[in-house]
């Protein structure tokens, strides 16, 4: 599977998280069947024949450290809530579907095509300069994984941005090149993630 740089032009299906239950206990609320926090660290998400718990492991209200749940969105399109997961300095997430209860990995942003076969997320690691992005599918499978940025010796040349899927269900991404010496000369245009 390859990430193309280039025109985007299809209209894909965007779930993020702009805000959690954390920060604006309201956001509870857009779940269909409820959600609510059962205990200060426990936090329960009901789906249309059951609940999920998603419990945070200590050390609790440390920044970096344990694991925390937050409830972020449902969206009626797929019919899905994303869970916002902070796991060790790690900023990811899963999607719950409301109808069968099935918990699939996601990220904290999660593009999804417009025919639901195929999911892309975006995670970001805790002092990474830049995100780490996977491609799955309905079920959850992993199809491709890689990073935002191109490096060179270590150095970040490029980095992919404003990522969506085209209307044949290919990942497109601008890619922006970045110099910290303006006297040097741009790396060749690329078609391709490393």
């Amino acid at each position: 599977m390859c990430i193309l740089s280039g025109p985007i032009m299809a209209k894909d299906i965007e779930i993020s998280c702009d805000q959690d239950d954390s920060q604006n206990p309201r956001v509870l609320a857009l779940a269909p069947s409820g959600a609510k926090r059962i205990k200060p660290h426990t936090l329960q998400v009901n789906w249309q024949a059951g609940k999920h718990l998603f419990k945070d492991t200590p050390p609790f209200d440390e920044p970096l450290s344990g694991r925390a749940w937050h409830y972020c969105t449902y969206n009626t399109q797929t019919r899905q809530h994303l869970i916002l997961i902070e796991d060790e300095g790690m900023f990811s997430g899963e999607l719950l579907n409301e109808h069968t209860g099935k918990i699939i990995a996601a990220g904290k942003s999660v593009r999804v095509t417009t025919d639901l076969s195929l999911y892309f997320s975006i995670q970001q690691p805790s002092g990474f300069d830049g995100e780490e992005w996977q491609i799955f599918n309905a079920e959850g499978k992993v199809l491709w994984k890689g990073l935002s940025v191109a490096e060179n010796n270590h150095s970040i040349t490029a980095e992919y941005i404003e990522p969506r899927w085209s209307d044949n269900n290919q990942l497109q991404a601008r890619h922006r090149y970045l110099r910290k010496n303006p006297e040097q000369l741009p790396m060749a245009p690329s078609n391709q993630m490393p």
